[in-house]
């Protein structure tokens, strides 16, 4: 069962980065010591049960369910993987039923099969004493519960475990390359969350939801979703597969807090079937490969092509996959009409309804593929095109500026034909630097307006909250300078969905409705564990820790710590260059901000403080800054180990 762990081993050495030192925040650390547990507590029974407990605890000592009862073990927190335990003499066969969910507990599992057919329940038949272990096939992803149902024979059963299947390549799993701890307990746990919540959507290349979707009841794990693992995709549950948007954010969550080799085959998953005749990209990746049928999709491809090598400055990589990477840009070159914007026909995305057309949020992608890939293109001699897309990037964001900007309500449209005023695109017109100061300004404060007691509603998809896209939001009144509403927002709608006592209460949810229900889809269907609702964990780190790569992997980094209504905050994550971290103390009495912080000794950085302070030492010598739309800048910063003191 453990030997397929080896050959991960072996090819993540490449991505091996520098482990977080201990601390405090260790306890927040949901990821297991040891891939194999046991269940945490007994949720309920139904019938007559001899020696329950004896399942949470012991080897050997049995459990006796007498004909036609049921008993629901809790496992504390999210799991996935194996099942095993041991069969007692005489011992007749049972099912075994999962969920994730309290609300779906019962003789049947929750749903990720789809279509018209059930999941139903997994039958185990008696291996008289022998240890029996669910195949890799049938191992269930994503749940927190599980309910063994017996039939009309007395069941006896012992050494009950699970192991741990996700994040294949991690010898580990709670040690983390990176971490965070503030003066918040419930920001510390949401960053962990988040963590754990990417971690479990990490998976084997062969084990994704299988494809053609069996014809029958029953779940199958075998779908191929790569040609290398561990890959990472959208939920442990289901789907299993690579959705490329959710790199937008599950890429950021994996790099903070563990490593890109998940990331990187699961976008070479996309990159590698891209169509020839168009270049462009699939909705997702194998076995299901939908497409092309999204320009937005089509677009994040893109940005997370420039993304991963911001980050890891993957040369190699990136030679290999630069001529895809230039056909798949020119697909979007030949999108843009006479107006300088990109034109989308293909109109699939997030869900979202209503994306044709000059449409804000594929702009704002469009512009950071665009200023993202011309760093690459240098880095493989191609000066040429990222001279040429350095020119269309300018064209773009005057374009969204002058068309899309609503004076009226003081926030870009989703169009140039309409007054829908969406969260997705003013979020990344903001992150991604098409508004400048005082439209950023404006688009956080009217973004909050929007939120009600369970987060922010959607003006793009009526009725719906999106974790996902809500994200983004928390990103965008952080890199706005309000730092206030990202850490309000955080609090709201992440603390709502971590103390729920609907979900799991250990990893995000897919999507929800307005009224706090989890009607977002099929609720019995929903996940329950979702990388893209992770936001708020690479939000921490880049923007109150405030660590940031710049370029290459760190060779320049950025320090920009928001404070709003914290004392402290700190943290770290590693790049191949090393270990990045900064602790920061905020005295408000005082108005003084000081910092330690420790990157590579090669390497140098910005600072970036929001509001105008009236001195800053580095190294307790004068620093030289720049004050501008109200934040104050040392440019030039020291690698190394370094302290900053700055008076308000």
């Amino acid at each position: 069962m453990k030997n397929f762990i080896l050959f991960f081993a072996l090819f993540s050495q490449v991505f091996a980065f520098n482990r977080a030192p201990n601390g405090p925040w260790d306890k927040f650390n949901l990821a297991p010591a040891d891939r194999t547990v046991r269940a945490a507590s007994i949720k309920s029974y139904q019938g007559i049960i001899q020696g329950a407990d004896n399942l949470l605890h012991s080897n050997t000592a049995e459990a006796v369910l007498q004909p036609h009862s049921s008993l629901t073990l809790d496992f504390g927190k999210e799991v996935g993987g194996q099942i095993s335990f041991r069969f007692g003499q005489g011992s007749g066969g049972l099912w075994l039923a999962y969920t994730e969910s309290p609300l779906f507990i019962g003789n049947t599992s929750d749903l990720s099969v789809g279509g018209p057919f059930v999941d139903g329940s997994f039958q185990v038949s008696s291996t008289g004493g022998a240890l029996y272990t669910t195949p890799l096939n049938n191992q269930r992803g994503g749940f927190r519960y599980m309910t063994i149902v017996v039939g009309s024979s007395t069941v006896k059963i012992s050494n009950l475990t699970l192991y741990h299947t996700w994040m294949p390549h991690w010898k580990e799993l709670n040690a983390y390359s990176g971490y965070f701890y503030s003066s918040d307990n419930l920001l510390n746990r949401i960053w962990y969350s988040g963590a754990y919540t990417v971690q479990l959507c990490s998976i084997d290349r062969l084990h994704g939801r299988a494809f053609p979707f069996p014809k029958q009841d029953g779940w199958i794990n075998d779908g191929v979703v790569g040609e290398e693992s561990p890959i990472l995709v959208d939920a442990p549950k289901r789907d299993r597969t690579a959705w490329i948007g959710d790199l937008g954010i599950s890429l950021h969550t994996s790099f903070v807090s563990t490593d890109l080799l998940a990331s990187r085959n699961s976008l070479n998953s996309v990159l590698n079937r891209q169509h020839k005749d168009t270049g462009m990209y699939n909705y997702c990746g194998p076995p299901w490969s939908i497409g092309p049928i999204s320009d937005t999709y089509h677009a994040w491809s893109l940005v997370a092509s420039g993304t991963y090598f911001q980050l890891s400055n993957d040369t190699e990589w990136a030679k290999k996959y630069w001529p895809n990477i230039v056909k798949g840009m020119n697909f979007m070159l030949k999108g843009v009409d006479g107006t300088g914007l990109f034109f989308v026909t293909h109109d699939a995305d997030w869900l979202r309804p209503n994306t044709h057309g000059r449409h804000l949020g594929a702009n704002c992608l469009f512009y950071r593929s665009l200023t993202l890939l011309s760093k690459v293109a240098v880095a493989v001699g191609d000066n040429a095109n990222a001279k040429r897309y350095l020119n269309q990037a300018k064209i773009v964001k005057k374009a969204v500026n002058q068309i899309l900007w609503s004076e009226k309500d003081e926030m870009f449209t989703d169009n140039d034909n309409t007054t829908v005023t969406p969260q997705d695109g003013n979020s990344m017109a903001i992150i991604y630097g098409l508004a400048d100061q005082a439209r950023s300004d404006s688009i956080s404060k009217n973004l909050r307006k929007r939120w009600n007691k369970f987060g922010p509603v959607s003006a793009e998809w009526p009725g719906v909250i999106s974790p996902f896209i809500s994200g983004f939001e928390v990103m965008a009144h952080f890199a706005s300078g309000n730092a206030q509403n990202g850490l309000d927002l955080i609090r709201l709608h992440w603390g709502y969905l971590l103390n729920s006592p609907n979900t799991t209460q250990s990893t995000f949810v897919e999507g929800l409705l307005t009224d706090g229900s989890f009607g977002y889809m099929n609720p019995p269907f929903l996940s329950q564990s979702h990388g893209w609702s992770t936001g708020p964990t690479p939000s921490l780190s880049y923007y109150v820790v405030g660590l940031q790569v710049e370029e290459a992997a760190g060779t320049v980094w950025g320090l920009s710590p928001s404070i709003g209504d914290l004392s402290s905050a700190e943290g770290g994550f590693s790049t191949l260059l090393g270990f990045y971290s900064a602790s920061w103390k905020w005295n408000s009495a005082s108005k003084r901000f000081d910092c330690t912080y420790s990157t590579p000794s090669a390497t140098t950085g910005n600072l970036y403080l929001n509001g105008l302070f009236k001195s800053v030492l580095v190294n307790n010598k004068p620093a030289n800054f720049v004050r501008h739309d109200g934040r104050t800048m040392v440019y030039g910063m020291p690698g190394g180990k370094n302290t900053i003191i700055a008076q308000l």
